[in-house]
């Protein structure tokens, strides 16, 4: 009788086929998983200004105080703060996102920071915030003066209306 030989392990050849193969695959994948990144990324910062919006209406309505918000479009921030101490919240935009526009924009050069009052039993300001990814996705953040609801809209969507 042969003794037979036991081979255990895999040989370099099938080790850089496996590698191989791994990497053909996140190569192809890479861009698909990319972009579902940058529009959760997106999602999350559009439902993050609606968010701020609300709080600032709702101060306004319930609270019945004055309330300033302000959107440094350069730097990425929205502040909202109040008459009372200890309230103003603030949002940064995260990395890759920016505020394109604030709408309506006076004439001229848009200015790099705007600033809106908010009184109670005022009308509510008419105001969009159009964010962009840097991908090119683009959202915007709509208030309606009516019900103080701030919504979140496809930015072709929005420009059709």
């Amino acid at each position: 009788m042969k003794p037979r030989s036991r081979r255990r392990g895999v040989t370099l050849m099938e080790m850089m086929l496996v590698v191989l193969l791994i990497s053909l695959m996140a190569a192809l994948t890479f861009p698909g998983v990319s972009s579902g990144l940058d529009s959760i990324r997106m999602r999350t910062a559009a439902d993050a200004v609606a968010g701020l919006l609300a709080q600032a209406m709702v101060q306004v309505e319930r609270r019945q105080e004055p309330v300033e918000l302000t959107i440094a479009r350069d730097e990425g921030v929205m502040t909202v703060r109040s008459l009372r101490p200890g309230f103003a919240r603030e949002y940064r935009m995260p990395d890759g996102i920016t505020i394109e526009r604030v709408l309506p924009e006076p004439p001229g050069e848009p200015p790099a920071v705007r600033s809106l009052l908010v009184f109670p039993g005022a009308t509510f300001p008419r105001v969009t915030l159009v964010i962009s990814s840097s991908r090119g996705h683009r959202r915007q953040v709509r208030v309606d003066p009516v019900t103080g609801v701030a919504r979140v809209e496809e930015a072709e969507q929005a420009e059709q209306e």
